[in-house]
């Protein structure tokens, strides 16, 4: 609708009711949500831009292409994910694999269902993390470039390039986000950036049982949103969010941060695949629908584990991860987020999945470290044996 508007010359971020749509639409009646139109837009002007020509199209044609171009991109992603993580072991069998993981994964088929973006972020990841990886610094910045002028959030990602000092690639990225929106607002104009801002603090269902994010488990239990709380202490709520997504922040840091004596593959890949679950937590509106993208902490905690000092825990944790980001349940909006039964079950699965796979990750990167400096002591013991049978007398 919003690309449609655009091409009539209207602002893209005008209300979107029931009766300009192609078939009727039920809209939940929620307390502090308007029931005569749909919620708003809150994708950026060049996202509109973007999906413009699908507008041009009847909506069940647009639906039908989108959702095809979606899952196509999905499995595309799914088996660049599995290939680049077991390089050694991969064979044709493992592509069926990867597509089996990818479509038997009750996000996935939330994603398709509501039309998102999620597994075309999920092909963009997957391309930034493999050419990064290989110092294709120009395709990887102008992905991530592409992706975060698509998805906000996103940004997290020059943070933690900018951490492995990464710098063309950060270039490359703030030039393409440059180029897509400068079209978008030479295109859609300024008032579009204004009205995109005035949209995302407008949001006020962050209680719904699809948001993962420290901001929406903690809202249901201390307000801040529709819902009715345990208790009404909405700035706690948000001193909570903050004090909690700071912390983690430090976390991705330091985790990523390059060491001087290190295994840089896998540190790269601890580091982007906790970038990923922060994105998640620390973002207001990280919904569930993009957990298709956590395909990349599976495989790669999963692979890491196996070089590491493990535990039989590991895979323990790695599997009730994934199982609790995958628990199938219809949405419940925030007005009705308001039993201790919903907040802790039912909308807690998937955000103790994200705390489970962002506590596995740091726990293996402290064992790395103390992998990589038992070896270094190792080494330096057997040289100092070996000086020493050469110093001795025949």
């Amino acid at each position: 609708m919003a690309g449609k508007f655009l091409l009539e010359g209207k602002s893209i971020y005008a209300p979107v009711f029931p009766s300009s749509l192609p078939r009727p639409v039920e809209i939940p009646r929620e307390e502090g949500r308007s029931t005569d139109k749909l919620n708003p837009n809150l994708n950026s002007p060049f996202t509109a831009l973007l999906l413009s020509p699908l507008a041009l199209l009847n909506y069940p044609a647009a639906f039908w292409i989108w959702s095809l171009l979606s899952l196509a991109a999905g499995m595309w992603g799914f088996s660049l994910i599995y290939a680049e993580t077991w390089k050694k072991d991969y064979e044709p069998a493992s592509l069926i694999n990867s597509w089996i993981l990818l479509l038997m994964y009750f996000p996935t088929w939330v994603t398709v269902a509501s039309g998102q973006f999620s597994l075309f972020l999920v092909l963009m990841l997957a391309i930034v993390w493999k050419t990064a990886k290989r110092g294709e610094d120009h395709i990887a910045g102008i992905l991530l470039g592409l992706a975060v002028s698509l998805k906000i959030f996103m940004g997290i990602f020059l943070i933690f390039f900018a951490v492995r000092r990464r710098w063309r690639l950060l270039l490359w990225s703030l030039a393409a986000v440059m180029v897509c929106n400068l079209l978008g607002w030479l295109i859609c104009g300024i008032d579009s950036y204004l009205d995109y801002l005035k949209v995302l603090g407008g949001v006020t269902w962050h209680a719904d049982s699809r948001n993962a994010s420290f901001t929406g488990f903690f809202t249901r239990i201390f307000g801040g949103s529709n819902n009715m709380p345990l208790w009404a202490l909405p700035q706690l709520s948000r001193a909570l969010s903050v004090i909690c997504s700071s912390l983690l922040m430090l976390g991705v840091i330091w985790l990523s941060w390059p060491r001087r004596r290190e295994n840089p593959l896998a540190r790269f890949d601890l580091g982007f695949s906790l970038s990923i679950v922060a994105m998640l937590l620390i973002s207001p509106l990280g919904w569930m629908y993009y957990f298709p993208a956590l395909a990349i902490p599976l495989l790669v905690s999963w692979r890491v584990s196996e070089s590491v000092s493990s535990t039989p825990w590991d895979k323990v944790i790695i599997s009730l991860a994934w199982i609790f980001s995958t628990v199938p349940h219809l949405l419940i909006t925030s007005a009705q987020m308001n039993h201790p039964w919903d907040w802790f079950i039912w909308a807690g699965f998937h955000f103790y999945a994200l705390l489970l796979f962002a506590g596995l990750l740091l726990s293996l990167s402290a064992r790395l470290d103390k992998a990589v400096s038992g070896q270094l002591s190792a080494n330096r013991s057997l040289l100092t044996a070996h000086s020493s049978l050469k110093k001795s007398p025949p």
